[in-house]
């Protein structure tokens, strides 16, 4: 696994260097920054909203066929 990451190593440069310049921008732009943080947070509640809601129907179905619990 390590002889795979060596090979790949501009991977981590770039990502190195993509973050340092994501640093720069929000050390200029301060607002951006927070919008852009705000965002991601909004879209990461979103997904898991959808995600727990799809859940919720699948285990009020499972445990409507009288399937026994796990735990018991």
């Amino acid at each position: 696994m390590l002889h795979s990451r060596a090979r790949n190593w501009w991977w981590f440069a770039l990502r190195g260097g993509l973050a340092i310049l994501f640093g720069i921008l929000i050390v200029a732009v301060p607002s951006a920054g927070a919008l852009a943080v705000m965002r991601l947070i909004a879209a990461y509640a979103l997904a898991f909203g959808v995600v727990l809601l799809v859940l919720a129907f699948r285990l009020r179905e499972f445990a409507s066929r009288g399937t026994p619990s796990a735990t018991a």
